[in-house]
């Protein structure tokens, strides 16, 4: 797993990427629904598919987005950017 974070525009991004094997692109839009979980032979058969749901809830009540993607560095595997305000340090 890597994690980048960035400020970018007055908000906090965090970009967290495994090396799993990845979500099929036409199950992407449903990963962070509740008790989700991915159909793929590959995937863990671990989890109870709340936690990208939970991920979601947590951050939209702090002012955020999150959203989900393959990996784009040629890896398998997913990234989830988080994107929150960046907090007023006064």
């Amino acid at each position: 797993i890597s994690v980048w974070i960035e400020e970018r525009g007055g908000r906090v991004e965090i970009d967290i990427s495994d090396e799993g094997a990845g979500v099929p692109d036409a199950e992407l839009p449903n990963i962070f629904e509740k008790f989700y979980r991915v159909s793929s032979p590959q995937a863990s058969a671990s989890g109870s598919g709340l936690g990208l749901s939970i991920t979601k809830g947590l951050v939209e009540a702090m002012g955020g987005s999150v959203s989900a993607r393959p990996r784009t560095d040629g890896r398998s595997g997913l990234s989830v950017l988080i994107r929150l305000p960046n907090a007023d340090p006064a």
